[in-house]
């Protein structure tokens, strides 16, 4: 089989495999605490990361412990001032243990307080603008600037949020629950500021997401002793299990392998604008969910921004 296409297999595979989260955070969030689901899903995605890092690597788990005796000049520029005067090495581990903290644990813990409060649909089409909050991030954060395309396309996707988010009523602007809103709104601008930082990175990504996990399993392991505790249902771990599995960890690993085989990513990077349109099918078969004629408008005006961002684009 060619790249191109054992590319377009994995792509596609990781578009369904992340059509199907936002279904499986609602039905675990049935049967568990949003707490109790980060927990089970940070402990499955930091098993997963390590059996890839088995496979890649011979054999070798935290092959970080093997890094070489100095790092280029530009590759330490996301350790916060705090670590800077630490061996490599240990520089390395406490700067992804930060970064833990970021995305899974502050990250996933707003997400799923969002899913708690929301319709699926509304929560996974509002969290999907986080390429445009990454856009307008970079601004701020990697010095780059915005042409009137990207910025147009910035009003346009989040006057979609909008509409989704007072469930077409326009004139009444009544959010159909502004908490949740507001919390899946945040999760966006979490994300995109963690992977704006994983993008001045010049360390190995499996290796990173390692370390981010196990400070992630140790946190919400924390917070599940002094908040929550360890009644979990049969179901709830399935789900769990599945989501780290297939939300946090195997499905990027596949679709950044994607982007490496193929020489057409414009191409694979369009296969992501089905995502959303297909968890839709999956809210409305597995969790009974009417699909609103105003998160479908609103998903529409929300992957137009990102298309018309994109295009902008060198």
């Amino acid at each position: 089989m060619k790249d191109n296409n054992k590319a377009y297999l994995l792509a596609i595979s990781a578009v369904v495999f992340w059509s199907t989260v936002a279904t499986a955070f609602k039905l675990a969030l049935r049967s568990l605490d949003f707490i109790q689901l980060l927990f089970l899903s940070s402990c499955t995605s930091l098993l997963t990361l390590i059996c890839l890092n088995l496979l890649r690597n011979k054999g070798k788990v935290f092959t970080f412990l093997a890094l070489p005796k100095q790092f280029p000049d530009n590759s330490n520029r996301d350790a916060p001032q705090l670590f800077q005067n630490k061996s490599p090495k240990l520089k390395f581990f406490l700067t992804e243990f930060f970064w833990g903290s970021i995305n899974p644990f502050f990250y996933y813990l707003v997400l799923f307080s969002a899913y708690n409060l929301l319709r699926a649909q509304e929560a996974q089409a509002i969290n999907y603008t986080w390429g445009i909050t990454m856009a307008i991030l970079s601004v701020f954060i990697l010095r780059q600037k915005l042409g009137i395309a990207e910025i147009i396309g910035i009003a346009i996707s989040y006057f979609g949020v909008f509409i989704i988010s007072v469930q077409g009523k326009i004139l009444q602007t009544d959010f159909s629950n502004i908490r949740g809103v507001l919390l899946a709104f945040v999760s966006t601008f979490i994300w995109a500021s963690y992977w704006i930082n994983r993008t001045r990175s010049k360390k190995d990504l499996v290796d990173c997401l390692i370390i981010n996990f196990f400070s992630g399993t140790l946190l919400s392991f924390a917070a599940l002793l002094l908040f929550s505790d360890f009644n979990f249902t049969r179901f709830g771990v399935t789900a769990s299990v599945y989501i780290g599995v297939f939300e946090m960890g195997l499905t990027f690993f596949i679709w950044n392998k994607a982007l490496q085989l193929t020489n057409k990513i414009s191409r694979i990077s369009t296969l992501i604008f089905l995502s959303p349109f297909l968890s839709l099918f999956f809210i409305r078969f597995f969790l009974g969910e009417t699909i609103l004629w105003s998160t479908v408008a609103g998903l529409l005006l929300i992957i137009t921004g990102l298309l018309l961002q994109n295009k902008s684009q060198p």
